[in-house]
């Protein structure tokens, strides 16, 4: 069988890299992986920040209410008398 016979244990091997040395190799590879895609990558980047902008002005444009310069209603006062009433738009 496999573990019938007598074998040597497995050793383990210490590397002598730093957390530094591991952490600027990793930097160094995404530095190289994002730069060919650093284009394509900052536009749709841009386009996504135009998008929420968009949506943002269009989220105040639906909820403004612009003064009305003048009502077409009647109004009536006191004695029951109908009024046109004249808004200025401040």
């Amino acid at each position: 069988m496999l573990f019938d016979r007598p074998a040597s244990l497995p050793t383990a091997t210490v590397h002598s890299a730093s957390f530094a040395s591991q952490l600027r190799g990793h930097r160094a590879r995404a530095v190289r992986w994002v730069r060919p895609r650093l284009v394509p990558l900052s536009v749709a980047i841009v386009g996504m920040l135009a998008v929420l902008g968009a949506a943002e002005y269009l989220t105040h444009l639906a909820r403004y209410t612009p003064p009305s310069i003048t009502s077409t209603a009647p109004q009536h006062d006191a004695i029951g008398q109908a009024r046109l009433v004249v808004l200025s738009a401040q």
